[in-house]
């Protein structure tokens, strides 16, 4: 069984997570530019194959109300890009308020805001991915 990759797409910078080898826990793990979206798409595939990924999870910046917003249709065109990129599953999932849990939570740590920016994106990254593994352990719990 591969593992999950998790994404936080931001306008600069992607934040990385990536599950354990169960996928039962997320784990923060890198932070990659954005552009040139040609080398962030070649950066991605170093990493699938590095961990042996089988699927992406994309965090979803819904807006507070749920609708699309242009952060959104943003992150929809670049999972459009990279799914003619990379031929394994990619979904969304809502990410609403991941990248403020994880800035609230450097920020409670102590991290100075010039360190809190190097780190951030790969928090909330694994905040969005703990968040779908965690939904989908409720599912299969339900199940049985």
């Amino acid at each position: 069984m591969g593992r999950i990759l998790s994404l936080d797409i931001g306008e600069v910078r992607i934040g990385l997570a990536i599950g354990d080898i169960t996928n039962q826990f997320a784990q923060p793990y890198d932070v990659i530019n954005r552009r040139p979206e040609k080398l962030a798409f070649e950066k991605l595939k170093e990493i699938i194959k590095k961990n042996d990924v089988e699927k992406i999870i994309v965090g979803l910046p819904l807006k507070t109300d749920g609708t699309i917003g242009t952060q959104a249709e943003s992150t929809i065109k670049f999972c459009d890009k990279l799914k003619s990129e990379i031929p394994i599953p990619i979904k969304m999932f809502d990410e609403r308020f991941s990248s403020k849990i994880a800035e609230d939570l450097l920020i409670k740590d102590g991290m100075r805001r010039e360190n809190r920016k190097k780190v951030q994106d790969k928090i909330a990254s694994a905040i969005i991915l703990q968040s779908y593994l965690d939904s989908n352990a409720q599912k299969k719990d339900k199940s049985n």
